[in-house]
């Protein structure tokens, strides 16, 4: 608990921002990416690079 603290007073808060707004373009990277790769692959909603898993699917 006390090293959480420290870490938590030594990031001032632009540093939090910044990081805090990294892990939140991460997680939304992450996210886009699973539900076009993963969920919707062998559909072709999305963009031009899935239809080469369409294809593959529908194989």
């Amino acid at each position: 608990m006390n090293i959480r603290r420290k870490l938590l007073v030594a990031a001032r808060p632009r540093a939090r921002a910044r990081a805090m707004s990294g892990l939140y373009l991460a997680m939304v990277a992450g996210g886009y990416y699973l539900i076009t790769h993963h969920f919707f692959s062998s559909t072709d909603i999305f963009f031009l690079p899935h239809r080469r898993y369409a294809y593959n699917a529908s194989l």
